[in-house]
């Protein structure tokens, strides 16, 4: 059995360049992962505030049977207004 090929150095400097050009995609998409991430965030903060400063507590709302009736009817109504619609 012979002795496995030590790399030469072309190869070496082709896998250096396979590695930086995927951690340069993996850098790329992380970055993408966390300006997402910080868009939802800053969505939910905005959320939550105005829930806050109008004092709406969604838990105790939903334990409310009407309530719970007439969003889950907005709901339906409106998921079948987007699938009319085509984006559904």
């Amino acid at each position: 059995m012979t002795a496995p090929a030590e790399p030469t150095t072309n190869d070496l400097e082709r896998e250096l360049t396979r590695t930086r050009e995927a951690l340069a995609d993996t850098e790329r998409e992380l970055a993408e992962l966390r300006a997402a991430r910080s868009a939802e965030m800053a969505r939910l903060e905005r959320q939550a505030y105005w829930l806050e400063r109008w004092r709406i507590d969604l838990d105790a709302l939903m334990q409310r049977r009407l309530v719970r009736v007439f969003v889950g009817m907005v709901g339906r109504v409106l998921r079948l207004a987007r699938r009319l619609r085509g984006r559904g």
